[in-house]
């Protein structure tokens, strides 16, 4: 059996040298005054550097330009996605009592939320924004004020280089409407504009080519309220009074490129935020506390899993997941973590763990999102 297991592990190894050497190859970092530790092979320098947690990456930086220069580069980026080695953290976007935007990060190792400085003037007194995680980058779209319009602008947050840049700006001006990352694509879905164009339209975005591309379809209506990618599908559902049915959803199936409606318990009974964790979809209900549910995805409906108590989270409420971790976030980022692989459905309140809120916070969670690297 130890001899088993010893052959396992030099087979890994011997994959993940391979994984390396491929990666360093094709790699668009390459150190350019000396290697990037004395003595050994950059390859073999790679895989080292590579596997520092995310957490000592400002401290690294350091060091030399060559460092600095691979702790920010694509490469690293991806390696660690290929290897299953990545650190996956927290960001959440919210306004405070003055109705400021403020954007927060949670290393959840630390379970301390900290502020994110630098957002963009910009952002800080919009309404109606939206935000939205593709490949290693924060994605902060549209939105608009009391005395200013709907606005097309965008912006993303980098990580590894800690900085915030404009991007191309969408097609069309929007706010109050909703963004989600399927397939390699980042789409902006529906809400309000300057123009009608704003009420059916979607566009995606290309982040290799920085262009956004925009269509229409009736399908898409204004007022919506939440949104859940899952099975290379986008769902969208819309609540106003405006719209017959009261409660109507749509689906977008990326793989054909087409939208359709969607009439069944699953969007009728969506009454909140909703994610996909460990191959479950989960969904807060906010209506006469705070309930977890869960889809079944044969019956296509939902679930009870259980209640969260209302001494360690205030409404409204967030949720986002890493691997089978769900983390509930609601006013003043008081956290809740929840082991899916503990779970045991309908019985009343939830075995949970929670993180402490922001001290003298009343902050009200817009949205939050899990990015890993």
């Amino acid at each position: 059996m130890d001899s088993q297991k010893h052959l396992e592990s030099l087979h890994l190894l011997e994959n993940e040298e391979k994984k390396t050497a491929q990666f360093h190859q094709k790699s668009n970092f390459e150190a350019t005054d000396s290697s990037l530790i004395p003595g050994l092979p950059n390859d073999i320098a790679f895989l080292c550097l590579s596997r520092v947690p995310r957490q000592y990456h400002h401290i690294l930086k350091f060091v030399s330009k060559n460092w600095r220069d691979f702790l920010t580069s694509e490469s690293l980026f991806q390696y660690r996605q290929s290897v299953g080695i990545a650190d996956s953290w927290i960001y959440a976007l919210c306004r405070d009592s003055s109705e400021y935007v403020h954007c927060y990060v949670l290393y959840p190792a630390r379970r301390r939320w900290k502020e994110l400085p630098g957002l963009p003037d910009a952002c800080s007194k919009r309404f109606g924004m939206t935000c939205e995680v593709l490949g290693r980058r924060l994605f902060l779209l549209g939105g608009c004020g009391w005395s200013e319009e709907a606005t097309n602008e965008v912006y993303c947050y980098d990580p590894l280089s800690n900085k915030w840049q404009r991007v191309a700006d969408m097609e069309t001006a929007r706010c109050h409407f909703v963004a989600e990352a399927c397939n390699g694509r980042l789409y902006a879905i529906g809400g309000m504009g300057s123009t009608s164009a704003a009420l059916t339209s979607w566009e995606t975005y290309d982040a290799e080519t920085n262009i956004w591309t925009s269509h229409e379809n009736l399908n898409v209506l204004p007022d919506i309220g939440e949104s859940l990618t899952f099975d290379d599908t986008i769902y969208i559902r819309h609540v106003g009074t405006n719209v017959y049915p009261p409660t109507y959803a749509a689906a977008y199936d990326a793989s054909n490129n087409t939208w359709s409606t969607v009439d069944d318990e699953m969007t009728m009974s969506w009454y909140g935020p909703a994610i996909e964790a460990g191959g479950e979809v989960y969904m807060v209900d906010q209506m006469l506390g705070v309930k977890l549910m869960m889809l079944d995805r044969v019956k296509r409906c939902w679930v009870f899993v259980g209640r969260l108590s209302p001494h360690l989270i205030r409404t409204p409420c967030r949720i986002t997941a890493i691997d089978n971790m769900l983390y509930v976030i609601g006013r003043g980022l008081q956290t809740v973590m929840i082991d899916t692989d503990k779970i045991e459905r309908g019985r009343g309140m939830l075995v949970t763990s929670s993180i402490a809120e922001l001290p003298c916070s009343d902050d009200v969670v817009i949205s939050c999102k899990t990015l890993s690297i």
